[in-house]
């Protein structure tokens, strides 16, 4: 399934969390998940659809450490070695290796 074409939305949560934005799954008690993208340190942050999250969950660009009440999420690999290819000049953030 990663060879699949990445959607535009795809690629350019990709190249966000590649540039050091943070994805974040945060919980309420009653079980609604909301997913964020906390973007530089200003706090700024976005809502991720969860098909969105789902989908390079299934592709394993990224993986969870599935933490209540926020889990976190991180590139993998392949997903580091694929949002390579859409961000110039790109560095690396401080991520766990999978």
């Amino acid at each position: 399934m990663r060879w699949l074409p990445l959607s535009r939305a795809e690629k350019r949560l990709l190249s966000a969390l590649l540039q050091g934005a943070h994805l974040k799954a945060h919980r309420s008690l009653d079980g609604e998940k909301l997913h964020k993208l906390h973007i530089g340190e200003h706090g700024q942050t976005e809502i991720i659809a969860d098909a969105l999250v789902e989908r390079l969950l299934e592709r394993e660009f990224i993986c969870s450490n599935m933490k209540f009440p926020v889990a976190s999420y991180v590139l993998t690999e392949a997903g580091r070695l694929k949002g390579s290819s859409l961000v110039q000049n790109a560095f690396s953030p401080v991520t766990s290796h999978l």
